[in-house]
């Protein structure tokens, strides 16, 4: 980055801008083969929004399916930056403009 002259989040926002990448914490990207479990990872976030919305017929924020999940035992290293790509990533969430998650009506 210094090298080349690029601002710092010139180059964030690449990352940030691109499906495949994963922002796993603060400056740090990763992609889905790198992350243990992602598939299931996934799978467990998808379940519980999806459930989530449902019973309380309400949008979520994946803050709030982070720091729930991180407390079963089922997923203990969960990144709050997984959890907001499952959720960006997924055709079956669309993003609210108050950075919360609803079920896609398509």
């Amino acid at each position: 980055m210094k090298q080349r002259g690029f601002p710092r989040y010139a180059i964030d926002q690449r990352l940030a801008d691109e499906s495949r990448f994963i922002r796993v914490a603060p400056a740090t990207y990763t992609v889905a083969k790198n992350i243990p479990r992602y598939e299931e990872k996934q799978k467990i976030i998808i379940d519980f929004a999806k459930e989530w919305i449902t019973l309380k017929k309400n949008a979520i924020s994946a803050f709030l399916i982070s720091e729930v999940l991180k407390e079963t035992s089922e997923i203990k290293d969960l990144p709050l930056g997984l959890v907001e790509h499952v959720l960006a990533t997924s055709p079956e969430f669309v993003k609210l403009p108050n950075g919360f998650y609803d079920l896609s009506k398509g």
